[in-house]
């Protein structure tokens, strides 16, 4: 099982934060943005502030994505500080 960690610092288009896997993987994701109103949005390659999973300032989400699934992250505004703990379930 490997456990990798990565920060990213994102804008308004989606940014690719978890790569697609061979098997499931466990991923919790940390909106470290400490301003008020600077928002993580994830989802797919098309994320967006109007489509994505709205993550809060300071707040955490923990997902587990199927084998062959990757995670994207898009903020509005942007320059929000976003970090990623990926656990690889194989």
């Amino acid at each position: 099982m490997g456990m990798t960690t990565a920060h990213f610092t994102l804008g308004t288009a989606g940014t690719q934060i978890c790569a697609p896997d061979n098997e499931s993987v466990s991923v919790i994701v940390h909106n470290d943005d400490k301003r008020t109103n600077y928002h993580v949005y994830l989802g797919t390659s098309s994320v967006g502030s109007a489509s994505g999973l709205e993550v809060h300032e300071g707040q955490f989400v923990q997902l587990t994505l199927p084998a062959g699934i990757a995670l994207w992250a898009c903020s509005n505004p942007t320059g929000c500080q976003l970090s990623v703990l990926r656990i690889a379930n194989d």
